[in-house]
């Protein structure tokens, strides 16, 4: 059997369009599983489609897919999702109430925390550094607000790169191109540039995104396997 043969499974989350419940499974066959979800053939699932997916990991075989259902369904599964699922669903719009199994999704993306605490960590530093030589001026605002936007186009470039693969999980024809400006209350733009299949190789699909916060820029260029979905490299570049 060649690699691009090897039987993939999937643990997966689901959202339902109709009342905002998220719904987690796992299958060997994605894009089979939720159409059989859409067309009420589950249990757990029927009369609640139109359903998305919004989130999956790929396994290399069907006993860690399962395991990694039974961890999304716990409690720190729940608490994991919500934290990596709040600036996804911000970025690409697909936010319903959760009165399901997960607590409450919004909005509000936490990529502003994350670039928070790492400004908070960065400053600690660098003033211990000035007391230790001395040199109150080394520390600016410039320099502060340089790293925070960085961290902000690095995380809406990510933020891409997530709606990439599920726009690609969801139909395999999937080529982009498409922007995504203005999230919430920041400024920053968000591009996922045309999709290029059997780029570098054939079997392989290679996604190219660009974030822009002010004047912070992120080229984030990651290959998939066509088949399987597997992330084969994961690249930032100077600039495309």
């Amino acid at each position: 059997m060649t690699p691009l043969e090897t039987t993939m499974y999937y643990a997966y989350v689901l959202q339902s369009k109709k009342d905002g419940k998220w719904y987690t499974g796992a299958t060997s066959d994605l894009r089979k599983r939720l159409s059989e979800h859409n067309a009420n053939l589950v249990s757990s699932t029927k009369g609640r489609s139109p359903l998305e997916i919004i989130y999956f990991e790929a396994c290399l075989n069907e006993h860690d897919a399962f395991v990694r259902e039974k961890y999304l369904k716990s409690g720190m599964g729940k608490r994991y999702l919500k934290n990596r699922l709040k600036r996804f669903l911000s970025l690409t719009g697909r936010v319903h109430s959760v009165r399901g199994r997960l607590p409450s999704a919004t909005a509000t993306s936490n990529g502003g925390f994350v670039a928070l605490m790492t400004v908070i960590v960065i400053s600690v530093i660098l003033l211990t550094v000035a007391i230790g030589l001395n040199q109150a001026g080394f520390l600016t605002r410039s320099q502060i607000l340089d790293a925070e936007y960085k961290e902000r186009s690095s995380a809406l470039a990510e933020a891409c790169v997530d709606t990439a693969l599920l726009r690609f999980a969801e139909d395999s024809g999937y080529t982009g191109p498409e922007t995504i400006n203005n999230i919430g209350s920041n400024t920053g733009t968000c591009q996922i540039r045309p999709v290029k299949k059997d780029f570098p190789v054939s079997g392989q699909t290679t996604i190219e995104t660009q974030a822009f916060y002010n004047e912070a820029v992120t080229d984030l260029s990651i290959v998939i396997d066509t088949v399987s979905l597997t992330i084969l490299s994961w690249l930032e570049v100077p600039q495309f």
